[in-house]
């Protein structure tokens, strides 16, 4: 039992490190750029962090967008894995492909929602603040 426990650590570091290390790196961009944000909110002498607390907003609403993507994701991991195991490779590409048009769908949609009304999304997080969710609905729209 002994080896099988060590065996199975093996291959779940294995086969995790690489994803492990994609989110670290990642997650370090975000930092850096929170970073350079502070650093601009300073240089401005902000008495409020407009910039910092515009984006740290944006990058919130980003991960719960982003949070239904990993979802479908999990659930088509899930119908792929169990439809290759049952060697029903048609069925098996069919749930990848209709979860790739709905996951486009889906943030496709949300994406609209947030291009075109972002002081709704920005409001969610700082209802009170509006200097904060104008200068964040210019990040938003670039303009």
């Amino acid at each position: 039992m002994k080896n099988w426990a060590i065996a199975s650590i093996k291959e779940l570091v294995f086969l995790s490190l690489p994803s492990g290390l994609a989110t670290l790196f990642v997650m370090s961009g975000v930092l850096v750029f929170l970073r350079i944000v502070a650093d601009v909110d300073s240089i401005e002498n902000n008495l409020l962090p407009i910039n910092t607390t515009a984006s740290t907003v944006i990058i919130n609403i980003m991960l719960i967008f982003f949070m239904v993507g990993i979802s479908l994701g999990t659930a088509s991991a899930t119908m792929v894995s169990q439809n290759m195991g049952a060697r029903n490779y048609q069925r098996a590409e069919l749930y990848a492909w209709t979860t790739v048009k709905l996951g486009m769908y889906a943030l496709g949609f949300l994406g609209i929602l947030l291009v075109f009304w972002p002081e709704f999304f920005l409001g969610l997080f700082l209802p009170e603040n509006k200097d904060v969710v104008e200068f964040g609905k210019q990040l938003v729209i670039q303009k």
